[in-house]
């Protein structure tokens, strides 16, 4: 197993994927890298092969993604390069962006509810909130009731009189 001082001299992607968890840390430590003592050994890798490719140290300047791996945990280091200051700021922007989507769910369902009401003035006073397909038991007729039916007021009416 190599060591960190044979990595802090020539530093090489594969050295780095052999260290263990400690060796990391300590390479970590070595360039000023702070990447917590509770995460996992993956991600403590990650991190500091992420720092160690912005800050040069690798020869080639590419950060290359293992194929074998098909994902990557990254619960651990979602926030690794943000300062506290940093994340607060983040935070309070996403809780923004979550109160403005409340607020624009809410005048979408505001709007809804105006036109439903537009529409309910907007029928004449005298008129039945009848669907234009229901059909009249008296006369067969389309969009009106047997109680509003003008055949049936006339019939009634021819009735009445006699």
């Amino acid at each position: 197993m190599e060591s960190v001082e044979d990595f802090v001299r020539a530093p090489s992607e594969e050295l780095l994927e052999g260290f263990s968890r400690e060796q990391l840390i300590c390479v970590a430590e070595h360039f000023h890298l702070d990447v917590g003592d509770k995460r996992l050994k993956e991600n403590i890798r990650g991190i500091v092969k992420a720092n160690l490719f912005e800050l040069g140290a690798f020869k080639g300047g590419k950060y290359t993604v293992d194929p074998s791996r098909d994902s990557v945990n990254m619960s651990g280091c979602r926030d690794a390069g943000l300062t506290f200051e940093q994340r607060k700021e983040l935070l309070l922007l996403q809780t923004e962006m979550e109160k403005l989507a409340v607020e624009k769910m809410r005048g979408e369902v505001e709007i809804k509810r105006l036109e439903l009401e537009e529409r309910r003035l907007n029928l004449p006073a005298g008129q039945p909130r009848v669907d234009p397909s229901e059909v009249c038991d008296f006369c067969r007729g389309r969009g009106h009731w047997k109680a509003d039916c003008p055949k049936a007021k006339a019939s009634r009416g021819n009735n009445g009189g006699q």
